[in-house]
């Protein structure tokens, strides 16, 4: 049994990197596929459903000794992630401002530099505009590689759905895809959760998806 199983979060089968369209945010995911030599630290911000919790469970799925910590979730029990060599922590600012989840923060920080290990973090905001409890793990978190997960282009979200449309075995015609475009929120979140009621949809009507069967389903 492997480490990553006998923790409670368990990432998901899709983020992967196989799966995450790259868009504007190519440089970022050469970084995160081809980690340097020795420790790093690397903070990712950007707004939400950019695909920041996609790239962390990446990282999971193509590093192993890895390990997935929702910040916002759980408490900063992190003794036990010294254990592994990569560790990412989603919304670390979850944690950000409290003594002690910072303290656990910082002792893992160190464990895992000792190693040459790697951090991965994410937040909403770069980390100089984080203020911190701590001004070790504030220098520290502040010198980390630090990029901005920019938002996809329409023409990336319109691959997106029809990738996903694919691996399901569904097709979605262009003019449909641009249809679900100007009507739902164009953030990748939101257009995952719209094309998933379509196809709960189109399963079980047994429909193809068109403009009349998406204007139905989602009510639009």
């Amino acid at each position: 049994m492997s480490e990553q199983s006998v923790l409670p979060w368990v990432i998901g089968e899709r983020g992967t990197f196989e799966s995450f369209v790259t868009g504007p945010n190519r440089e970022l995911v050469d970084r995160l596929k081809s980690p340097r030599p020795g420790f790093e630290c690397l903070w990712l911000y950007g707004e939400r459903d950019t695909g920041k919790t996609h790239l962390l469970q990446a990282v999971c799925h193509a590093r192993p000794r890895s390990a997935y910590i929702p910040a916002g979730e759980m408490d900063a029990e992190l003794r036990v992630y010294g254990s592994f060599d990569v560790v990412t922590v989603d919304d670390v600012t979850a944690w950000i401002g409290e003594k002690v989840a910072e303290t656990a923060l910082m002792a893992l920080y160190g464990t895992l530099a000792s190693k040459g290990g790697s951090l991965v973090v994410t937040a909403d905001r770069s980390p100089r505009d984080v203020d911190f409890a701590l001004a070790d793990l504030s220098s520290r978190l502040r010198a980390a590689a630090c990029f901005r997960v920019a938002p996809l282009t329409d023409e990336d979200r319109v691959r997106l759905l029809a990738d996903i449309a694919a691996a399901r075995g569904l097709e979605l015609p262009e003019d449909v895809a641009g249809f679900l475009l100007a009507r739902t929120r164009r953030d990748q979140g939101s257009l995952l959760r719209a094309f998933d009621r379509l196809d709960e949809a189109s399963l079980a009507e047994g429909r193809r998806i068109t403009i009349p069967f998406v204007k139905k389903a989602l009510g639009l």
